[in-house]
């Protein structure tokens, strides 16, 4: 897997300001998935975007993106002290009587969101530290409906416990809303 950096140009950046499935399909249209697997990506800035791939389609038009790069991930090993970062949208969803899962619910930036994260990566790493910033809430129009998307991001430092877990966090993501950008997993030293 390899994690690409892209700089949007302006008027993309805009369009995706506007739906950000717009950008989901540019984004899907030009990187391959692994196999089994989606492609994540997230939009930490406005003019930024990381994707995690296996590569880049054949002959994708780029015109959307007005540079890319390669971002050398950190190895992974056992013990080794890293900071996770995700933008992510934590929710809750209250049980129905009948046991299936109710309307998700997003949860702002604060204690409830870090216990979310918390549960989600405590397979993987002895969680220190969470710090998190609540980003500016994204758009995704389909025909029938508009998806409202809250995001925050987390960084969250501590040591691997299980590199296997983590390794499947960063293949497969955290949470809901991966194809308006949440969920990517960036590990650092």
């Amino acid at each position: 897997m390899t994690l690409t950096s892209v700089k949007l140009t302006s008027r993309s950046s805009q369009l995706a300001s506007r739906d950000v499935r717009w950008l989901h399909h540019r984004i899907a249209d030009t990187f391959v998935p692994a196999r089994g697997e989606r492609v994540l990506w997230a939009r930490p800035e406005r003019t930024a975007v990381i994707v995690r791939s296996d590569g880049y389609a054949t002959n994708p038009d780029m015109s959307w993106a007005e540079s890319v790069g390669i971002i050398p991930e950190t190895d992974l090993s056992g013990g080794t002290r890293v900071t996770v970062t995700v933008i992510a949208c934590p929710t809750r969803a209250a049980r129905q009587p009948d046991g299936r899962r109710g309307r998700r619910t997003p949860l702002p930036a604060g204690p409830d969101a870090e216990a979310w994260i918390r549960r989600h990566l405590s397979d993987a790493i002895d969680v220190d530290a969470v710090t998190q910033e609540q980003l500016p809430t994204v758009w995704g129009h389909k025909a029938d409906m508009t998806a409202t998307i809250k995001r925050v991001r987390f960084a969250v430092s501590g040591r691997i416990t299980n590199v296997c877990e983590l390794d499947k966090l960063r293949r497969l993501g955290v949470g809901p809303g991966k194809a308006y950008g949440c969920g990517l997993v960036v590990v650092t030293r």
